[in-house]
């Protein structure tokens, strides 16, 4: 994932949020540029480069956002496989993921997929394994 072109920002400056992005720290990157430290805590208070660099995080998490959308269809077909488990906290832990998995806020069901009736075998593993996580729970208190 590439820099904007018209950051405005020069070429060090745009290899230094690139080695960030990489992970890399500030040791490391005064080394391979070549730049003291001092100037790249300059560069991130001038409003460009941290601009440019809320830029090339945003478009990391897009990029995230989709290799997760890409892996959400066989997770969630896992999730649901294991909440038959016979291990009655396995299956309420994938309850629990699965019903978090489609209330987080960054991935948005499909309203179609949202609307769907859920079966009746389906609903009755749900509240089963609910019910007996929530009996577990309370009695581990106790």
């Amino acid at each position: 994932m590439g820099l904007r072109n018209d950051a405005g920002l020069t070429e060090s400056q745009e290899r230094f949020i690139e080695a960030l992005c990489e992970g890399k720290g500030f040791d490391e990157i005064s080394r391979e540029m070549k730049v003291c430290r001092s100037k790249m805590k300059k560069w991130l208070e001038e409003e460009a480069f941290i601009n440019e660099l809320a830029f090339k995080i945003d478009s990391c998490k897009r990029q995230g956002y989709l290799i997760l959308a890409r892996c959400l269809p066989a997770a969630a077909a896992r999730l649901a496989g294991l909440m038959e488990s016979d291990n009655a906290e396995t299956a309420r832990r994938a309850c629990m993921d699965l019903v978090n998995l489609f209330i987080g806020e960054e991935l948005k069901v499909n309203e179609a997929v949202r609307d769907e009736e859920m079966d009746g075998d389906t609903a009755a593993i749900i509240v089963r394994a609910l019910r007996e996580g929530r009996k577990s729970e309370v009695t581990s208190h106790k």
